[in-house]
């Protein structure tokens, strides 16, 4: 009998702990989390990083980042896919300096699982592992996929967007953060 009440309890303290996480929104406070993934030397360039890594989220070279929390097993980030290549490729071309990144975090993912996911999709955008949802704790706990726009501002890391689910349009998606970041 104490056996089921301990495992009763531990379901009803999980499900009151999931039911009240909600993601990060306009306003809050972005967490500086650390980066893990093993990147190629242009992404490394493209988001101004030194070394080899781990890295955080403050030592990006940018004014604001579009962070993507996906799932390799997510259907939704799977089909969201070729829609972020061409979100990444089109703020390459307006953006040609630090005022836009874009990089992605494979909430769940090993980095195994996150070579996967570029392999198959053909991923160019930096893509980090969070084998251990650590940073999708400090997210908020979100589901996939979920963009954030971060104001980078010396080291103070900003959420001035946050939307749950498919971007829908590319280019709906890239006026809706080009109109927030004034480019």
């Amino acid at each position: 009998m104490f056996k089921y009440l301990v495992t009763l309890v531990f379901i009803i303290i999980l499900m009151v702990s999931v039911a009240s996480a909600s993601p990060l929104q306009k306003g809050d406070k972005f967490p500086n989390v650390e980066l893990k993934g093993e990147l190629k030397d242009n992404q490394i360039e493209y988001l101004g990083l030194q070394g080899a890594g781990p890295w955080k989220i403050a030592d990006i070279d940018a004014d604001y980042i579009v962070v993507e929390v996906f799932s390799m097993y997510c259907p939704h980030c799977q089909k969201e896919a070729p829609y972020v290549n061409k979100l990444h490729d089109k703020l390459l071309k307006i953006d040609n300096s630090k005022k836009i990144k874009i990089i992605g975090i494979g909430a769940g993912n090993s980095e195994f699982e996150i070579n996967f996911f570029k392999e198959k999709f053909k991923i160019d955008l930096p893509l980090f592992s969070d084998a251990d949802l650590n940073i999708n704790s400090n997210l908020g706990g979100t589901g996939t996929p979920h963009f954030f726009l971060v104001k980078m501002k010396d080291s103070n890391l900003k959420t001035v967007y946050s939307h749950p689910g498919r971007m829908k349009n590319c280019n709906d998606f890239l006026k809706k953060i080009t109109n927030i970041t004034g480019r």
